[in-house]
């Protein structure tokens, strides 16, 4: 359903509701690149310690407000990987008249229907930023890191991830 209040941001949102009612994601109205304005979504702070990011990996892409943060910050490779593959065909299919250039036909977002788990262990790649809105498994994402590579969740873990040499 179509938020009826206007996005301070300019990105105005559908709200799907999702797993049977129980979670909810924003799927963002983006009109055209370059984007104008900074997204107002948690996933900024990823990015505050970044000067650039090239490679993004997003563990729950959902509705894409994350992808859209990525692409706010000039990433030059965003990987999001979202488990819920209706999730997937709505906002590169379904409903990409309101999605817009987020993923349909963009060579710098790559979307993926997978555990995000699965994903980090099979692939050698790793990122400069990686960005979760869920609570995450540490010795799997630890060792994808680039050097002074920084985490991102808006979910708290009493562990930290220390940078390595």
């Amino acid at each position: 359903m179509k938020d009826e209040e206007k996005a301070a941001d300019g990105y105005d949102i559908y709200l799907a509701v999702i797993d049977a009612g129980n979670a909810t994601t924003n799927i963002p109205n983006v009109k055209s690149f370059p984007l104008l304005t900074k997204p107002a979504d948690a996933s900024n702070l990823a990015f505050a310690l970044k000067d650039s990011a090239e490679k993004v990996f997003i563990i729950g892409s959902a509705g894409g407000g994350e992808i859209l943060t990525g692409l706010y910050h000039n990433a030059k490779n965003i990987t999001a990987v979202e488990i819920n593959g209706i999730l997937n065909d709505l906002i590169k299919r379904d409903l990409s008249y309101w999605t817009g250039p987020l993923v349909k036909d963009n060579k710098r977002v790559k979307l993926i229907t997978d555990d995000a788990r699965s994903v980090l262990s099979s692939k050698r790649i790793t990122y400069d930023v990686i960005v979760s809105a869920h609570y995450l498994i540490i010795r799997c994402i630890k060792r994808r890191y680039e050097h002074g590579g920084k985490l991102h969740s808006d979910k708290g873990s009493r562990k930290r991830i220390s940078e390595s040499s």
